[in-house]
């Protein structure tokens, strides 16, 4: 990405290191909940990974939109309400508001990634995401000092790894998987 170097920066990268350790062939499906301003999804598309799918709220969608479009002018993109069916879609950012996550089809994703938010969520929203049939992995980086952990609310899918995350004290890196 081009611009100004934040921290998020350097979590993005550490996040996208696991996601090419775990998931090494390009052509892997991604899903992000909660993508903030899209840097992962920037990351992850100049290491090659054209199939990236955000769902967030209307505000953080129109940043993804615009940082995204703004470093990536050749990417193909898709919004809300810009197709009747995003998820036929097959490259490119789908840049989805937070609502369409339930018409995700089984298995669509082969990764849902979370960074920062499903503590921060309202429990129920974030117990609907983690254990969703969308995708048979996820990939948490979250805080612990909230109210609920990650941890104890994935039940669909089977802790693999749980580490610190090394470049923000207090968040934690989980992996499950079914």
């Amino acid at each position: 990405t081009r611009g100004v170097f934040t921290d998020r920066h350097c979590h993005a990268l550490w996040t996208a290191k696991t996601i090419l350790r775990l998931f090494p062939d390009r052509s892997t499906v991604i899903a992000e909940v909660g993508a903030g301003l899209g840097i992962l999804a920037g990351v992850l598309y100049e290491l090659g990974y054209h199939d990236y799918t955000t769902f967030d709220l209307a505000n953080a969608n129109a940043c993804q939109a615009n940082f995204l479009h703004r470093n990536f002018p050749e990417a193909k993109m898709t919004l809300s309400g810009g197709t009747e069916s995003p998820f036929n879609q097959r490259a490119g950012f789908k840049i989805l508001h937070a609502s369409e996550f339930k018409n995700t089809p089984h298995g669509m994703f082969d990764v849902l990634i979370n960074c920062d938010s499903l503590t921060e969520m309202i429990y129920e929203d974030a117990v609907e995401y983690v254990n969703s049939p969308a995708s048979k992995s996820l990939l948490s980086v979250n805080q612990e000092q909230n109210d609920f952990r990650v941890i104890d609310i994935v039940t669909q899918k089977k802790l693999q790894w749980r580490y610190p995350f090394w470049v923000r004290p207090g968040y934690v890196e989980e992996f499950f998987h079914v």
